[in-house]
């Protein structure tokens, strides 16, 4: 497998689980502060997309070229 294609999946299980993680923080400490519910929901949607938007621009260029380096490329190697 290319790096590329590598990456681009270790994108997607990085984004599902932050997807994930972020719908169990924001059900488990839901409480509302906005005027409405509909304004609350979608500040805790918004904030949630924001941050894993950088977590997901931080794995495509530190951690995913790090994990194929030494993870997936030393493995091929034996």
């Amino acid at each position: 497998m290319d790096q590329v294609t590598y990456i681009k999946r270790f994108m997607l299980r990085v984004l599902i689980i932050g997807i994930i993680v972020a719908l169990v923080i924001n059900i488990v400490w839901f409480k509302q502060i906005e005027e409405t519910f509909f304004g609350e929901v979608a500040k805790r949607v918004l904030m949630s997309g924001a941050i894993l938007g950088g977590v997901e621009l931080f794995s495509a260029f530190i951690f995913g070229p790090m994990h194929y380096h030494f993870g997936y490329e030393r493995r091929q190697k034996k």
